[in-house]
């Protein structure tokens, strides 16, 4: 992924094990967007929205289709 989209979007890998649990989170800290799910992919558009959410393995097309 990061080779092909690597110079149109930032691609971040998360440690999920290093999200404190807490009651709330800023739109900078991963724990907003994390459901327990592993594997999770996110995409969020520049504006700060999410476009796409999945809990479960996504083929690459999938992630294609949305960016």
């Amino acid at each position: 992924m990061q080779e092909f989209y690597g110079r149109a979007a930032n691609i971040l890998s998360i440690n999920v094990d290093s999200i404190l649990p807490k009651d709330d989170f800023s739109s900078q800290e991963p724990g907003l967007y994390y459901h327990s799910g592993i594997p999770q992919t996110v995409i969020i558009n520049q504006q700060g929205g999410i476009v796409f959410d999945s809990e479960v393995q996504i083929a690459y097309e999938a992630f294609d289709d949305v960016l």
